[in-house]
């Protein structure tokens, strides 16, 4: 019930996190719906859609980095993917 309310593309995280959290009993069950904005943070800063140092939006490593050709963005990453 605590996680009913969320949108769909969150809900499973963070009913997992929940979940998780009371099996290693850091969360009593009666008090996940008090607690449950703890988790929605933690998945917020899990799965940030902005770029950690730099800003700007994250964008995929597939997308096409031109209109008339196949170069994919993961072709121009010079350093710093596999270190």
């Amino acid at each position: 019930m605590a996680t009913a309310g969320l949108p769909d593309h969150i809900r499973d995280d963070v009913r997992s996190a929940m979940f998780l959290a009371v099996a290693e009993g850091r969360l009593n069950p009666g008090a996940a719906a008090s607690r449950v904005r703890e988790f929605i943070a933690a998945h917020n800063r899990q799965y940030s859609k902005y770029v950690p140092h730099g800003g700007g939006v994250m964008q995929s490593l597939d997308q096409q980095v031109y209109d008339d050709g196949p170069m994919r963005l993961v072709d121009t990453v010079a350093h710093g993917l596999w270190d």
